[in-house]
């Protein structure tokens, strides 16, 4: 028999074959004996720690397999928790009596952890809003407080070094919101990422999103990742003429088809949202008309002061939307014996 003076102790774990580091990790006391060289290798083997493949195969051991007087085998190979929590085995002890006379106890280690892992932050796609490498596409129209992405968040260690919180950095118009199913586990979480006010594509067109997760442990370990949000344009802003009044002088007896002027309307929108067509009041149409690109107005027939000596009618400018935007300006024309004048009154 002999004294068991730890039969389950906690080891730090992933300590090296540095000598500097050269942990016991177990101590078992073996009154007037010697551990066989050859049996606690055997041991060591069928309990999974030695590779039966190597001739050296007390380099591949967790544990040398030479003789130890007091029963303190150092560990040579580097323990992860991540990988094993636990360690058992039996170790035996033989005398050198005739009938020699054994016994054995078993030793099993709990691995201890230490904060050796980064927080990993996974960031994926949620609902309608398109997610691929990286990049969301979202809508600038969409709700105050819309979930745009699932972020997912977790340690493998172990204890307050696996427990994190997670971050938005920056003046960005995101927040991060937890998922209400996973509240109660600390080492994995589950965040919604969420606008937390209006977007703009006028303002602003995309915006970089980082996230930043840090663990408790100490010292802590942080790691991010990041989303590129850009937004989409949506049809919200009318056309604008520039001009609030355009004056124009035309003589009368003109030739038909000259150009009296151009108007030029301007759309904050994008693609076919800022495509502008240009018309007439139809009250004119027989005496004037518009190139629906340019806007150039051009007069159809011979101006005469003695029968009109003045003309009122709207120019319209409709984007190519959907819906479809308008905006529109109050033109008057003047005709004078010489010179025409025309009045265009933006509203």
């Amino acid at each position: 028999m002999y004294d068991r003076v730890a039969q389950s102790q906690k080891k730090e774990r992933n300590g090296t074959r540095d000598t500097s580091v050269h942990k016991v990790a177990i101590k078992v006391y073996f009154p007037f004996i010697q551990i066989g060289d050859a049996t606690l290798c055997q041991l060591l083997k069928a309990a999974g720690f030695c590779s039966e493949n190597n001739t050296e195969a007390s380099n591949m051991c967790l544990f040398p397999r030479r003789a130890h007087t007091h029963g303190l085998p150092p560990v040579l190979h580097r323990i992860d928790r991540e990988e094993v929590n636990q360690l058992r085995f039996t170790v035996m002890a033989r005398d050198r009596g005739q009938p020699p006379k054994t016994d054995k106890a078993t030793v099993v280690l709990n691995i201890k952890d230490e904060n050796d892992n980064v927080p990993s932050i996974e960031i994926r796609k949620i609902g309608r809003i398109p997610l691929k490498d990286g990049v969301a596409n979202v809508a600038e129209d969409v709700l105050v407080d819309t979930p745009i992405a699932l972020v997912q968040v977790s340690d493998r260690d172990q204890g307050e070094n696996g427990v994190v919180t997670c971050t938005v950095v920056g003046d960005v118009p995101f927040q991060l919101k937890p998922a209400s199913d996973t509240e109660g586990d600390q080492n994995k979480k589950k965040y919604f990422l969420h606008t937390s006010a209006p977007l703009d594509y006028e303002t602003t067109r995309e915006f970089n999103v980082v996230i930043v997760a840090v663990d408790s442990g100490s010292p802590s370990l942080s790691s991010n990742n990041s989303l590129v949000v850009k937004v989409g344009d949506t049809n919200d802003n009318p056309p604008v003429f520039g001009q609030s009044v355009v004056e124009v002088y035309f003589p009368e007896n003109n030739i038909p088809g000259e150009r009296v002027a151009t108007v030029l309307a301007t759309d904050a929108d994008s693609g076919k949202n800022a495509e502008i067509a240009y018309s007439l009041d139809s009250s004119v149409m027989g005496i004037f008309a518009i190139d629906p690109d340019s806007g150039d107005i051009l007069v159809n027939t011979v101006l005469d002061r003695e029968q009109t000596d003045r003309y009122e009618f709207k120019v319209n400018a409709k984007d190519k939307g959907i819906p479809v935007l308008q905006g529109t300006t109050a033109s008057s024309f003047n005709l004078i014996s010489t010179i025409s004048t025309i009045w265009f009154f933006c509203v």
